[in-house]
């Protein structure tokens, strides 16, 4: 059963302070932060090394000693299981499973037709006109094609010309060639955001756990 964790950023900035990243991270982590321009985006990539620390810490690995492989699409992929992170304002989310596992949050903002044109397929865009609400619409509809590409270790760049999702979350594949295969999402509404969890196993059926470092 795939695992979820929550990380509150307003909760841990005092951490940040006491972190020293060449030691707690690996040089893959130190990279990334280095690279951050804004220093909210630094805060953002430490803490979700924490988080992923701390989740792997739960399977007898550290983020500074796992070892990881990265797809053609960039995916990094553990040698055992799979771990997903994503983080959008006030959080950083991170997913676990012993099978492919995507994540995304995103927080709720009003309904940017521009992206919907880009990355969505007509049917998409179509339905997110006739919601009411079009920015909750925009939302869902974007967290769950993020989680199913990370899930499937591609792009969401690549998603718009190869599937398109039904509001119920039915994958509809063009030109499929193979038999469907079976996915599963769960959708959580948290206070201003939308998080999506897509999972290829069996449906997910934990509760997500709010971590304290």
């Amino acid at each position: 059963m795939a695992e979820l964790y929550r990380l509150d950023i307003r909760k841990h900035r005092n951490i940040l302070e006491k972190t020293e990243i060449e030691k707690a991270f690996s040089e893959y982590r130190i990279q990334k932060i280095k690279a951050c321009k804004k220093q909210e985006k630094k805060e953002e990539c430490t803490l979700s090394g924490l988080l992923l620390d701390f989740v792997l810490k739960q399977h007898g690995m550290t983020e500074k000693e796992a070892v990881f492989t990265e797809n053609a699409d960039g995916k990094r992929l553990l040698e055992t299981g799979d771990i997903n992170l994503s983080h959008s304002g006030n959080y950083v989310v991170c997913a676990y499973d012993n099978a492919p596992v995507g994540v995304d949050i995103q927080k709720i903002v009003r309904d940017k037709s521009g992206i919907a044109k880009r990355f969505f397929s007509e049917e998409e865009a179509k339905w997110i006109q006739m919601q009411e609400d079009m920015a909750l619409a925009f939302t869902r509809m974007w967290t769950w094609k993020e989680s199913y590409a990370k899930q499937k270790g591609s792009g969401i760049f690549k998603t718009k010309s190869e599937f398109y999702m039904t509001p119920d979350g039915e994958i509809c594949e063009r030109n499929a060639k193979n038999a469907k295969e079976q996915i599963y999402f769960k959708e959580i509404l948290l206070d201003g955001y939308c998080l999506t969890i897509c999972t290829a196993k069996k449906p997910y059926l934990g509760e997500m756990a709010e971590v304290i470092i």
